[in-house]
């Protein structure tokens, strides 16, 4: 089932990130990793790949699926959205696939992205419209393949 609702979207969303090797990517609200694992083989084994959920239960699983030869390593993380266990400015990319919805505080989990992306990141929304985080701090911006979702959190933004 994983195969067929969420890793099709997942390689949507890694194609339209445009992940180069080496890159380090934050993927929230990983669930049982589909997209983590394809940030993996696309940042290679000079990158880093953190897969972060609110759920220890889906990390064990995600963590226990095998891993592709020249693939960077998988980190699991166990935390909120809204309080990523991460320092400022230290992922290249920040990816969320079809989790947007289901926080409790949407704007709080898209803050917390921000604050961990890079300040030089640019912003494109993976359904192919404008970007949807340009009010956000700075320059820092997110990929998620919720369009719909990632909308109802930019009139959230704080001032």
């Amino acid at each position: 089932m994983l195969g067929q609702l969420f890793e099709p979207w997942a390689a949507h969303l890694i194609t339209r990130a445009g992940l180069k090797p080496g890159c380090s990517v934050l993927d929230v609200a990983s669930g049982l990793g589909p997209v983590a694992r394809l940030a993996a083989e696309a940042a290679g084994p000079g990158g880093r790949v953190v897969a972060s959920d609110i759920s220890g239960a889906m990390l064990a699983v995600a963590s226990a699926r095998p891993h592709g030869s020249g693939w960077a390593a998988i980190e699991y993380l166990q935390c909120p959205a809204s309080a990523i266990a991460a320092e400022d400015d230290s992922f290249d990319v920040v990816l969320c696939q079809h989790g947007l919805q289901f926080f409790p505080d949407r704007a709080a989990a898209a803050a917390e992205m921000q604050r961990s992306a890079k300040s030089e990141i640019r912003s494109r929304d993976v359904m192919g419209e404008s970007s949807i985080w340009e009010c956000a701090r700075g320059a820092n911006y997110f990929f998620s393949s919720m369009a719909w979702s990632s909308r109802t959190v930019a009139g959230a933004w704080p001032a």
